[in-house]
């Protein structure tokens, strides 16, 4: 992991983290929120917090593919 500062958190309804398994499946998990990160350099971006097994950065995960949303209408 890079070294990064959460500036904000924000909420994540409806969005999931996409994950490919071995067999070129995939498996969704829903974001716990998205944060406004900053990096060493100061550069911000925004990440999905997904929180499966424990809260972390979804795309730190080797098989993370996308994000994708789910509206409820």
């Amino acid at each position: 992991m890079s070294d990064r500062k959460i500036v904000q958190l924000l909420p994540a309804d409806g969005w999931f983290a996409v994950y490919e398994n071995d067999d070129g499946s995939e498996i969704k998990s829903a974001l716990s929120c998205w944060a406004l990160v900053r990096d060493a350099e100061g550069d911000t971006s925004v990440m999905g917090m997904d929180a499966a097994d424990y809260v972390d950065f979804a795309e730190d995960t080797k098989n993370f593919k996308n994000y994708s949303h789910v509206s409820e209408d």
